[in-house]
């Protein structure tokens, strides 16, 4: 798999919606007043484990030519697990997240996990 210009967006797309759900979330939590140090850390670690194993998909499609389907596979997984944490994070700042939006994520996240 050869990381381009074009193909940066495997890896990037994840990575930005990463930062979008940590701040959506870090929104949420003073919105509601319950912010905790802890909930913060386990998902921050959680998202640095993310980031380690997008990292080890993609060095071992450069390195050894493990299959691209593999590498945009693992990419469309975590971009779906952000997206939904997105949407959560969003209601609960009130925001209206139209329904057929959640529907489409429910049902990417069903095909993926299989």
């Amino acid at each position: 798999m050869n990381i381009t210009i074009s193909g940066i967006w495997i890896i990037a797309l994840p990575l930005t919606l990463m930062v979008v759900d940590i701040v959506t979330g870090f929104l949420g939590a003073l919105l509601h007043k319950n912010l905790d140090s802890s909930k913060m850390r386990a998902g921050y670690f959680k998202k640095i484990g993310e980031i380690i194993m997008l990292a080890m998909v993609m060095l071992l499609c450069v390195s050894i030519g493990l299959n691209k389907a593999v590498g945009i596979g693992t990419s469309l997984y975590l971009v779906i697990t952000e997206l939904m944490s997105i949407v959560e994070n969003l209601n609960s700042l009130g925001v209206k997240v139209p329904k057929f939006l959640t529907d489409i994520l429910h049902k990417a996240d069903e095909e993926v996990k299989k």
